[in-house]
């Protein structure tokens, strides 16, 4: 789940990792969403990447993967990587909502046995 009061921090790390992109990748990111994240960004957040490490190695805020999970599947994953992103999140999507179901059932369940509703 994205917490929100770190987001401006994701988008300075988001800003940062995208720096070392090749200029091909970095040129498929709208420019729309990178100015608003200049704007919306933590400015006063120090951010300093490794550039000879592995970005796997470099410690990110969990909201700045997701952020670059989702640039990854919008805009750089081939159209058939891109087709397996978006089921596995339907499937995973599917499974959180018949959890909810399942709880939900449960408690109406419960609250008919003790004649609450």
């Amino acid at each position: 789940m994205i917490n929100n009061v770190l987001l401006p921090k994701a988008y300075r790390e988001v800003i940062e990792i995208i720096k070392y992109l090749p200029k091909k990748d970095y040129e498929k990111i709208p420019s729309s969403i990178i100015e608003n994240m200049q704007r919306e960004m933590d400015k006063d957040y120090i951010y300093d990447i490794v550039a000879y490490d592995n970005l796997d190695n470099q410690p990110m805020l969990h909201e700045t993967e997701v952020i670059l999970a989702i640039f990854y599947r919008d805009y750089w994953a081939t159209d058939y990587e891109r087709k397996v992103i978006i089921e596995n999140e339907q499937e995973y999507i599917n499974k959180e909502e018949e959890k909810k179901r399942k709880k939900y059932m449960s408690q109406m369940k419960f609250l008919k046995r003790i004649k609450l509703i």
